[in-house]
């Protein structure tokens, strides 16, 4: 449980609305066939890594601890399992690497088109091998949290393990550095991808001055601005690197405090875990969270129209429902 009031309402208060929004996200994708596709199945897997991550926040904050710990296996394994927060790390990095995996996906489908049809040609087996690989990713993390504490004359402590510096800072280039430099690279070939098909398409369309046909227009002499004919594709251009701009920023805004005290703690800082700076590192972490549905919200085109259309079927469904038992 958490000792300081203040922190574990606000934990609690994160772990609430990530519970909300990450819900929300796996309805909308369950029940609306719309969504069912390959990019869709890997934001509902993160979608649910981060409820589970939400929930353990919760609980980690509000369930209290048995102090002194139980002696023998159990007192272990509650010690690195529970309060090492292991299970929480696991499902933080799994929600790093879903969006790693999310992002190399939309970088093969739009930097590689031909590449990508081949790749998922099923479309069950590579995002399924895609999937479990980031929950593997997220147990090898869990591993080494639950690895540096141990059950110390009845209380659980964090201790020094043989090598455990070298393998904090593998730790933090698996679960901070590399992940960010990828999403970087995929985000800066796509954007010029992007470009690159925009232009490809064509500049422009000719104006009515130029093909003769200017009995529609009033004014002879007045050219007509030329228009884009890929338009659709420039404003997806647009959408799209909106919105990666702001899960990028999102990701380094909330990760890097946490990485920050972590690569001093494998310098050999001395870190009380419980310490305010600590825990409310964590709690950013918990915020990205949280702050991935909203995005979705706001700028994902396609989830704001099937959570329109699911909601608008529901209250359909309700009004007939009620319309029936008042009128049999």
């Amino acid at each position: 449980m958490e000792p300081i009031i203040s922190l574990r309402i606000t934990k609690t208060t994160v772990g609430l609305i990530g519970i909300i929004g990450n819900g929300l996200v796996c309805i909308v994708i369950y029940f609306a066939k719309s969504m069912h596709t390959i990019t869709n199945l890997f934001i509902f897997n993160q979608a649910i890594v981060d409820f589970l991550g939400c929930l353990l926040l919760i609980l980690g904050s509000n369930v209290p601890v048995p102090d002194p710990l139980p002696p023998g296996p159990a007192g272990a394994f509650l010690c690195r399992v529970w309060i090492s927060d292991a299970l929480l790390w696991l499902s933080y990095s799994a929600s790093t690497f879903s969006l790693v995996m999310l992002t190399f996906e939309r970088y093969f489908a739009i930097v590689y088109p031909f590449r990508y049809r081949a790749m998922f040609a099923h479309e069950r087996l590579v995002p399924g091998v895609m999937i479990a690989a980031s929950w593997m990713i997220g147990v090898l993390v869990a591993i080494y949290g639950g690895a540096i504490f141990a059950p110390v004359d009845d209380h659980c402590v964090p201790v020094n393990i043989p090598g455990a510096s070298v393998l904090g800072l593998l730790i933090i280039c698996l679960q901070y550095a590399l992940p960010l430099v990828f999403m970087v690279f995929a985000y800066v070939s796509i954007i010029l991808e992007l470009r690159r098909s925009s232009a490809r398409v064509g500049a422009f369309v000719p104006s009515q001055a130029t093909t003769g046909e200017t009995s529609s227009n009033p004014d002879p002499n007045r050219v007509l601005e030329p228009r884009l004919p890929h338009d659709p594709l420039r404003r997806a251009r647009l959408n799209t690197m909106a919105t990666l701009v702001i899960i990028a920023g999102a990701y380094v805004v909330c990760w890097t405090p946490n990485e920050v005290i972590f690569f001093l703690f494998n310098l050999g800082w001395q870190l009380d875990f419980s310490s305010p700076l600590y825990v409310v590192s964590v709690a950013l972490v918990a915020i990205n969270s949280c702050v991935n549905p909203l995005i979705y919200a706001i700028k994902y085109k396609q989830f704001k129209r099937a959570m329109k259309m699911l909601f608008r079927r529901e209250s359909e469904l309700s009004h007939a429902t009620m319309e029936t038992e008042m009128n049999p």
